[in-house]
């Protein structure tokens, strides 16, 4: 789905091959290799503070530079410009105060004009998020962000939303059993992914920001 999704975005954005394009706590490389061979982007850089997931990310993208090390503590690490910033699964996983650090690097390194890519992946008011919230006390329930809280995070830090789509909209298991019917709940997801007037019960969802 997130492939699906990434591949209209960048569509909608005319994303080129001359762009310089950033993908921040890149784990195993699996968005940096995407976006790089759907743009044709080869000015690609992956960072992250692990070297095991840099490690990963080398051998699935020997094109990229990859950079390891805290761009919040030290922004000439990787000081842009970038044309495109992406952040998959950070977000919701990061502090607060490390969320705030990061977008203001964010707006630092990015050209003007230039975008940011990020997804949430546990939206509160999805299926997934209710049974959540109903089966699981504050003090061990995960990390969730509403659709609203992620775009005012991006606008309270100087960017401009431009667009959020939504997808994963059927609950899921998290304890490694099977699903039913993994094809037809593939068919519907496909289905599902993007539309807007379901938007607000996404599992996940992706925003696209630019600088204000």
């Amino acid at each position: 789905m997130e492939q699906q999704l990434l591949a209209s975005i960048l569509d909608r954005m005319s994303a080129s091959s001359h762009w310089c394009f950033a993908d921040f706590a890149c784990g195993t490389g699996r968005i940096l290799e995407f976006i790089s061979a759907s743009a044709k982007i080869p000015s690609a850089v992956g960072i992250d503070i692990s070297p095991e997931m840099l490690g990963l990310a080398r051998a699935r993208c020997p094109w990229a530079t990859l950079i390891q090390g805290d761009v919040t503590a030290d922004p000439a690490l990787a000081p842009g410009p970038f044309d495109l910033i992406t952040a998959f699964r950070f977000f919701l996983n990061a502090e607060p105060t490390l969320r705030s650090q990061v977008l203001t690097w964010m707006r630092m390194a990015l050209r003007q004009g230039g975008w940011v890519v990020a997804n949430f992946h546990r939206n509160p008011a999805s299926l997934r998020g209710t049974y959540l919230r109903t089966r699981t006390s504050r003090a061990t329930r995960p990390a969730m962000m509403s659709i609203e809280d992620a775009c005012e995070l991006f606008k309270v830090h100087g960017f401009k939303v431009r667009q959020v789509v939504g997808y994963s909209f059927l609950p899921y298991r998290r304890d490694g059993r099977k699903l039913l019917a993994p094809s037809v709940r593939r068919a519907i997801e496909t289905r599902l992914a993007g539309n807007g007037a379901l938007l607000p019960a996404a599992g996940s969802f992706i925003v696209v920001a630019s600088l204000d």
